[in-house]
């Protein structure tokens, strides 16, 4: 096991800035009363939200809402937008990744999941590992601090091993697997063929289920989070 090659991350990158959605995204969360249908993306442009940086930033698309077809979210009965930007997370001196300019941040325009709804969940690309076959995005789950969605699990939780125990929670509900890399856990969000990565005509295919896995791990956390609060005032 070895951090991805910059071959690879941008590879990866250019992936998600350029293919095609071929299938329909749906998704449910009923803890946080959500449904997501995404049936397209808009063309990327220069972020709006990191306008100081160089990001570059799309929306995702639903052409079933004839209203607003960048309302593809549903939450408490409202509409609401998820966007993503992609690109250079710190300005010059605050960015220490090997591999700049690879950073995903997840957006949505509720601020429901907390004050940083431009950035509610977050992923490293140059963080990622790759061994013979494959290549996993991973996020860190050994550390309790931090920003972005894994540490909202940590909300209203004071114990240590109550923040693990959602930890695991999130690992079983995604149905993840765990790797093990530089002395830490690392769950896998999702996974790539090398030799997929290699043919153009499968890039559609591996932008699905990269931006499926990224959207899912990102509504999950805060499910299991709303599912705790239900279950605290239930008591």
């Amino acid at each position: 096991m070895e951090l991805i090659t910059n071959y690879n991350a941008e590879i990866i990158k250019d992936i998600l800035l350029n293919a095609n959605l071929d299938n329909i995204i749906e998704l449910e969360y009923k803890n946080i009363k959500a449904k997501i249908r995404i049936d397209d993306v808009s063309g990327y442009e220069k972020s709006l939200v990191f306008f100081d940086r160089d990001m570059k930033m799309y929306n995702f698309l639903n052409s079933q809402n004839t209203e607003d077809e960048y309302s593809c979210l549903e939450i408490n009965g409202r509409q609401e937008v998820i966007y993503i930007n992609i690109g250079e997370w710190g300005l010059s001196g605050n960015y220490s990744y090997r591999i700049k300019k690879m950073h995903i941040a997840l957006g949505v325009s509720t601020s429901k999941f907390g004050s940083a709804k431009e950035y509610f969940s977050q992923l490293e690309i140059s963080q990622a590992l790759e061994e013979d076959k494959y290549i996993y995005l991973v996020k860190n789950i050994s550390d309790l601090a931090g920003k972005g969605a894994i540490a909202r699990l940590n909300s209203g939780l004071k114990d240590k091993s109550s923040k693990y125990e959602r930890r695991d929670r999130l690992v079983k509900r995604l149905n993840s697997e765990i790797k093990f890399f530089d002395n830490k856990e690392w769950m896998v969000i999702n996974k790539i063929s090398k030799e997929d990565l290699n043919k153009e005509k499968k890039h559609n295919d591996i932008f699905y289920n990269m931006i499926k896995d990224i959207i899912n791990y990102s509504f999950t956390i805060e499910d299991i989070i709303a599912e705790d609060k239900i279950l605290a005032s239930a008591r």
